[in-house]
C-alpha cells in the first residue's frame, strides 16, 4: 500500500505540475485570444469521457465487483471486464461517430459557415477519437488498479500533458506555419497521446498476464449492478465539470470567438454586447487555477475519507460514520476557507506570476483575475461537494443516490438560470459566479438532507470550529495583505514577483496553521502531525 501510494502521489503531483506548465505554454503562445477560445471549446467534448469517468469515479464502482468476481472465478472476472470495456467503448465510439458525422454535415450543408467555425469543427472532429481512447484507458486502468498496478494508470495525464506541451513548443518554432496548422498539429498530438496511453496499459496487461477480451455478456449480474451505480454516481460527482462545460459553451456562443473576432452566434442583444473575443479563454485559465487546489487537496480528502466511511456504515457503526463525516467536513473547511481567502487577495499576483508572459498581457491578467474571484467564492462549496456526495454513496441504505442526483440536477438548472440573469449585469464574470452559486445550492441540499438522515447537530458540531477557522483566516488575511504591500518595494520583474508570491503564500499559510494550533483546532495534525504546542 505504501508503494502504491507513493506511485500515485508522484504521478499525480507530476501531472498537476505538467498541467499547469501546459496552461502556461498556452498563455505564452496564444494568450487570451480567439484561437484559445476555439481550442478550449473543441477539446471539451473529446475530453468529456476522461473528466466524467476519471478521478476514481469508474474505478470506485468497478474494483469491488471485479475483485469479487476474481475470487470466485478468474474467467468470470475476465468476462465482466471485457463486457464493461466493450460496452463503454462501443457507446463512446457511437457518440464520437455521431458527433463527427454531424460536424461533417454542418460544414457541407451550412453555407454561412465561416473559417473559424470550420476550424472549430475540424479540431473537434480530429480529436473525437480521443474520447473513445481515453474511456478505454480508464477502464483498463481500473482493472490494473484492482491487480495492484498503479503506475501506468496514474501516468495517463502525464503522457497527455507532455504531448501537448511538446506540440506547443515545436509549433511555436514552426514560424512558417499558420495558426490553423499549429492548432491542428496540437490536436493530432492529443490523439497520439491517447494511443500511447492505451499502448502502455496493454503492455502492462500482457506483462502480468491479465486478461481483458472483447465480450458482450450484458446479462451478467455484476455488469448490471455497475449500470445501476455508475449513472447516479456520475450525476452526483460530476456536477462541477458539467457546469463548467455549460459555462464555456454559453460564453462561446455569446462571444466573438473566432480568430478574427467573429462569433458563431449571438443569442440576444442583452448577451452579445457583454462578451468579447477571449472570454472562453479567460474562463479556462481561471478554472485551471481554482481547480488546482481542489484536484490536489479536495479529491485527496474525499478519497481518503470514503473507505473509512463505507466500512463504518457496512459494519453498522452509525456513531463512527457520523464522526467520520463530521471530521471530513471540518477538514474540508479547514483547507478551503484559507485557500479561498488567498485566491481572492492574491488573485492578480497568481495570474500574473503564472500566465503573464509572451502573448498574455497585463490586460489579460486583470480580466482573468476578476473571473478567478467569482470562481473562488464557491471554492468552499466545491470542497464540500466531494465530501457530502461521497457520504451518501457510502451509506448501505436503499435510495442513497436519490438525494445526490436531485441536488445535482437542481445545481445544473440553477447554473443555467443564474447565468441567464447575471450575464446581463456582469458579462463573463456572471457565468463564473453562477457556477459558485449553483455549487452552494447543491451543498445546502446535501448538507440539510445528510444532517436529517444521520441526526447530526450542525450547530453543535460545526459552529465553534468554523468560528476558529475564520479567526485564524482573518489573521492570515491581514498578514497576506501586509506582505503583498511590501512587495511593491521590490524590483518589478516577473521572476521576483513569482518568488515573492511563494513567500507571501508560504508565510501566510504557516501563520494560519500556527494560529489554528493555538486556538485548539485538531485539523492541524493533518498538515503538521508532529507540531507541539
Amino acid at each position: 500500500m505504501k508503494r502504491a501510494f507513493g506511485q500515485i502521489a508522484l504521478m499525480s503531483t507530476l501531472s498537476r505540475i505538467l498541467g499547469m506548465a501546459r496552461d502556461m505554454a498556452f498563455a505564452y503562445t496564444w494568450g487570451r485570444s480567439g484561437l484559445t477560445d476555439l481550442w478550449v471549446v473543441a477539446f471539451m467534448l473529446p475530453n468529456l469521457a476522461t473528466r466524467l469517468l476519471g478521478e476514481g469515479v469508474l474505478a470506485s464502482a468497478v474494483i469491488p465487483l471485479y475483485l469479487a468476481q476474481q475470487q470466485e472465478d478468474p474467467d468470470k472476472a475476465a468476462r465482466f471486464a471485457g463486457t464493461l470495456a466493450t460496452f463503454i467503448t462501443t457507446i463512446l465510439a457511437l457518440a464520437a461517430t455521431a458527433v463527427m458525422l454531424g460536424l461533417g454535415l454542418w460544414m457541407i450543408l451550412c453555407h454561412t459557415i465561416n473559417s473559424q467555425q470550420r476550424l472549430l469543427a475540424g479540431l473537434m472532429a480530429l480529436m473525437m477519437p480521443y474520447m473513445v481512447i481515453g474511456g478505454l484507458s480508464i477502464i483498463i486502468g481500473a482493472v490494473l488498479n484492482a491487480h495492484q498496478h498503479f503506475l501506468a494508470p496514474a501516468s495517463s495525464a502525464v503522457v497527455l500533458n507532455t504531448a501537448i506541451i511538446s506540440a506547443l513548443l515545436l509549433t511555436n518554432r514552426w514560424t512558417t506555419a499558420t495558426q490553423t496548422t499549429k492548432a491542428l498539429a496540437i490536436a493530432m498530438a492529443v490523439v497520439s497521446a491517447g494511443l500511447v496511453q492505451v499502448a502502455i496499459h496493454l503492455r502492462v496487461l500482457r506483462g502480468h498476464q491479465i486478461r481483458i477480451r472483447p465480450c458482450w455478456d450484458l446479462h451478467d449480474p455484476a455488469f448490471r449492478q455497475i449500470g445501476r451505480l455508475l449513472i447516479p454516481t456520475l450525476i452526483g460527482l460530476s456536477i462541477t465539470p458539467i457546469n463548467v462545460l455549460l459555462n464555456n459553451i454559453m460564453a462561446y456562443l455569446a462571444s466573438g470567438s473566432g480568430i478574427d473576432g467573429s462569433g458563431p452566434l449571438t443569442p440576444g442583444r442583452g448577451w452579445a454586447y457583454q462578451f468579447q473575443q477571449g472570454d472562453v479563454a479567460g474562463l479556462y485559465y481561471a478554472q485551471r487555477l481554482y481547480q488546482f487546489p481542489l484536484g490536489v487537496l479536495g479529491m485527496a480528502l474525499a478519497t481518503a475519507a470514503f473507505p473509512t466511511l463505507s466500512k463504518a456504515f457496512c459494519d453498522g457503526d452509525l456513531h463512527k460514520g457520523r464522526a467520520t463525516i463530521t471530521e471530513a467536513i471540518k477538514t474540508a473547511l479547514f483547507i478551503s476557507i484559507p485557500t479561498t481567502i488567498v485566491a481572492i487577495i492574491c488573485n492578480k499576483q497568481i495570474v500574473a506570476g503564472l500566465f503573464q508572459h509572451g502573448s498574455f498581457t497585463s490586460k489579460d491578467t486583470a480580466h482573468v483575475s476578476r473571473i478567478l474571484i467569482c470562481y473562488a467564492v464557491g471554492l468552499v462549496a466545491y470542497f464540500l461537494q466531494q465530501v457530502l456526495t461521497r457520504a451518501f454513496y457510502g451509506m448501505p441504505s436503499a435510495g442513497k443516490t436519490r438525494i445526490p442526483v436531485i441536488s445535482g440536477i437542481t445545481a445544473i438548472i440553477a447554473n443555467i438560470a443564474c447565468s441567464a440573469i447575471l450575464i446581463r449585469q456582469l458579462g463573463v464574470q456572471g457565468v463564473a459566479l453562477s457556477t459558485s452559486i449553483a455549487a452552494w445550492i447543491q451543498v445546502a441540499i446535501l448538507g440539510h438532507c445528510l444532517a436529517r438522515r444521520l441526526n447530526i447537530n450542525c450547530r453543535q458540531e460545526l459552529i465553534g470550529v468554523i468560528a476558529r477557522i475564520l479567526f485564524a483566516s482573518g489573521i492570515m488575511a491581514v498578514a497576506c495583505n501586509w506582505l503583498l504591500a511590501l512587495g511593491h518595494y521590490l524590483p518589478q520583474t516577473r521572476l521576483i514577483g513569482l518568488l515573492w508570491l511563494f513567500v507571501v503564500i508560504g508565510s501566510s499559510g504557516l501563520l494560519y496553521l500556527s494560529t489554528c494550533r493555538l486556538v485548539g483546532l485538531d485539523q492541524v495534525r493533518f498538515v503538521l502531525p508532529d507540531l507541539r504546542s
